[in-house]
Order: structure tokens, then C-alpha cells, then sequence
């Protein structure tokens, strides 16, 4: 992927024949993202406005989720349990899928010419999370020779799960922190330098392995959980506090052909403003209305923000870092993790003294660019029954209106 045009400083797409080539290229160079699917929020009414005092979306408008279930097609599948011969009396082999955890298969195929069969569909008689039992559909068919290829459509499962992890505590603020959650340099090296976190996507177990109580009443957003403790509970307790979970590690994305808006910025920096093309590997369902951060970008903003409740929405969204101090207009200083915290995406949740309803203040922070995709339609490039990485458009989100795309919706 090379740009030639000596007076273009961002890489354009040029399509590779063998997709497999092109998903090699995102995975090696592309940059670390999450990309997450939006849904309208129950609370939004028939003029597009959300409820600031809604507890699902806090005010947003949208809830955010990560795509569990991912379609592939392995085309020419070469792991299996081989059988040569063809008089061999077994029924059944198994099929061991490109892609793991296997969630679901769909369909086991022998993919042959027409005089040698031609294309067989096999039963699938069980499966776990790493291979398929196939069996024959009828007794005259035969299982795959070693050098025919094999078909199998399935679903595998974009969580990772961690069992009976201790976590870190923070018993004042009652926040726990997962450690597994940390992206890890494999199978391309990669260097962790801003520390990436995953993403918890799921709570199976919060224990306190020293009485064994469960915790059930809590939130979670990235690698924290926030625990909402009833009078009865026991408190949380250091290096006692195990949690079993599944999360979404970082995936890669490359961005190209930056388009920037506003003339006194394309001195400044090529990531700041304006819209954007994303490639993404194949099996992503991406429609409009859909975020996609950039985790290896790092900006700062300062706002004045009104307090309204407990829970104050900043104006960028993937918040990575606080100020330690805000200051409101009355010059009182609040203090990081003693009056206030880092909570969801963009918020700021009041823990202890706070300013009167009404009250301005400002606040310093940095943050990772998000980028809304605005187009209808992605482009898939699906091209001789080949399944090529996605390309949407996408424009900064604090640049776009919400309400066109509540309308939409």
C-alpha cells in the first residue's frame, strides 16, 4: 500500500487480489481501535431527544455495544482428522475451524469436482469451542481425501474469557480493575506503551473468595467495574475480590484520506477534524450511526461545563484521563477521586462534595478521537465469492449532530 503522489501526506487503499493479504496488512500495521454498534435508547421520544435522566444511555441517546458473533467462511480448510481410505468404516471426523472459540457452525462441505463427487454436505453432529463433529448425510458418501478441499461456514466468538481473576481495589471509591484485560503484543509485535485495555463485555462472577458472598449489584465500562454496595454487604476487600468475565480486546483498524475542515488546523495535525475512510477486516456488521475510536491517538480539551447531576457529561467521547483538579466559577477546587470520578465513556460521577446545581465549572482532560460512520451503506468488497476488509466513512463525533442521526433511526 503505497501513495505515490509526492503531494498527499495520507496512505490511500489500493485493493489486493488475495484478501487474506489485505487482512494481513490491517492486523500488522493498522492502528488500535475499538469499534462499537449503536442502538437507539428506549428513552429517546418522538423528537429525537434522549432523557438526561435516563440510568441506561445516562442522557446519550444511544446504547453502545461490541459485536459478539462473527460470520466466517473457511474455504479451504486443512484441519481436520484425515481419512485416506476410501472403504474406511468410521462415521464421523472432526473439523477443527480457522477461527476459535467456534460459537455456532452453519455448514460442513466437500468442495470437489463433479466427477469426483462434486460439493457433499456432511451432518453436524456436536461441537464445542474448538472443533465441529461432522457425520455423513448418506451412507454412500465418503469423508474428504486429503487433498480436497473442505467448506465450513460458522460463527466465532469475538469475547475473551477470564476466569477467577483477582482484581485490583479500590476500596474507598469501590472500583475494581482487571489486569487481564491488557492487549498483548500477539501474534504481531506490538509494543503496549499507552497501556490498551479491552473492553468488559460481560459480568459471569464478582466473589469475595474470603466468605465467598456474590456481588450483583454493579456497573462496568472498559476494564473497571463499579460496585454499588447494599447496607448488608461485606466490604470489598484487597486481593480478595475475584471476578470471572468475558471482554473485547482492541481490534486494528487503518484510517486513509483525511479530509480536513477547518483551514487553521492543516498545520496543526491530520487526525484533528474532518471525515475519514476505516478499513476493517470482513466479518464486522457496521451500519450508520456506528462509532469507531482510535486508541493510539491522544488529544486534549479543556470544557465549562453547567452541573446539572450527579453524572456530567463531557463534549468528546472516549475520556482517557481526568485533570486532578476542577475548578468551578466560585473558585472552589474539587479533587480528583475524593469529589469526583472517571465513569462510562464521558462522564464525570460526583463521589463527595460537588458544586450547587446551576453552577459552571472547567475541566482538562485528554481523550482518544471518535468517529461516527455517516454513510448508508459500508462498502463491501465481496469480489469473486472472496471476502475483501470493509470500508466505511466516518466523521468525528463531536462534529456530528446527534439528531440527524436520531432521525434515522
Amino acid at each position: 500500500m503505497i501513495d505515490k503522489h509526492l503531494g498527499r501526506s495520507s496512505p490511500v487503499f489500493t485493493y489486493i487480489s488475495k484478501p487474506e493479504k489485505f487482512i494481513s496488512l490491517i492486523n500488522k500495521y493498522g492502528i488500535l481501535a475499538n469499534v462499537m454498534q449503536a442502538i437507539k435508547c428506549p428513552c429517546v421520544n418522538d423528537n429525537g431527544s434522549p432523557s438526561i435522566y435516563c440510568n441506561i444511555c445516562n442522557g446519550d441517546g444511544f446504547i453502545y455495544r461490541f459485536q459478539r458473533k462473527f460470520l466466517q467462511l473457511d474455504e479451504d480448510t486443512e484441519y481436520r482428522d484425515w481419512i485416506n481410505d476410501f472403504n474406511d468404516p468410521r462415521t464421523e471426523m472432526y473439523i477443527y475451524p480457522f477461527r476459535i472459540p467456534l460459537l455456532q457452525p452453519i455448514k460442513v462441505e466437500r468442495v470437489s469436482e463433479p466427477e469426483l463427487g462434486g460439493i457433499v454436505e456432511y451432518d453436524i453432529i456436536e461441537f464445542d469451542s474448538e472443533k465441529i463433529k461432522i457425520g455423513k448425510k448418506n451412507p454412500t458418501d465418503r469423508f474428504p481425501l486429503h487433498y480436497e478441499k473442505m467448506r465450513v461456514s460458522y460463527y466465532f466468538d469475538n469475547y475473551q474469557k477470564v476466569e477467577n481473576e483477582l482484581v485490583e481495589v479500590d476500596i474507598n471509591n469501590k472500583i475494581l480493575t482487571t489486569k487481564s484485560t491488557l492487549y498483548k503484543n500477539e501474534p504481531y509485535s506490538f509494543s503496549n506503551v499507552y497501556q490498551i485495555h479491552g473492553n468488559i463485555a460481560e459480568i459471569i462472577e464478582i466473589k469475595n473468595i474470603n466468605n465467598n458472598h456474590l456481588y450483583t449489584n454493579y456497573k462496568f465500562n472498559r476494564n473497571k467495574i463499579y460496585i454499588n454496595l447494599n447496607p448488608n454487604e461485606p466490604n470489598l476487600e484487597e486481593n480478595k475480590i475475584s471476578v470471572s468475565y468475558y471482554y473485547v480486546p482492541p481490534c486494528k483498524v487503518l484510517p486513509a484520506d483525511f479530509d480536513i475542515r477547518t483551514e487553521l488546523e492543516k498545520f496543526n495535525t491530520s487526525l484533528k477534524t474532518g471525515t475519514i475512510r476505516i478499513a476493517l477486516e470482513p466479518w464486522y456488521e457496521i451500519s450508520q450511526g456506528d462509532i469507531i475510536t482510535l486508541l493510539t491517538y491522544f488529544y486534549y480539551n479543556n470544557d465549562v461545563i453547567t452541573h446539572r447531576t450527579n453524572l456530567d457529561t463531557l463534549s468528546q467521547f472516549n475520556v482517557v484521563k481526568l485533570d486532578d483538579v476542577i475548578i468551578d466559577e466560585n473558585g472552589t477546587k474539587y479533587y480528583l477521586n475524593i469529589d469526583y470520578i472517571h465513569y462510562d465513556f464521558n462522564k464525570i460521577k460526583w463521589i463527595g462534595n460537588q458544586p450547587e446545581q446551576g453552577t459552571k465549572f472547567t475541566i482538562r482532560y485528554s481523550y482518544n478521537p471518535t468517529f461516527i460512520v455517516f454513510q448508508d451503506e459500508p462498502i463491501f468488497n465481496n469480489l469473486t465469492n472472496k471476502n475483501f476488509p470493509v470500508i466505511v466513512y466516518a466523521k468525528l463525533w463531536n462534529q456530528t449532530l446527534q439528531r440527524d442521526f436520531m432521525r434515522a433511526y
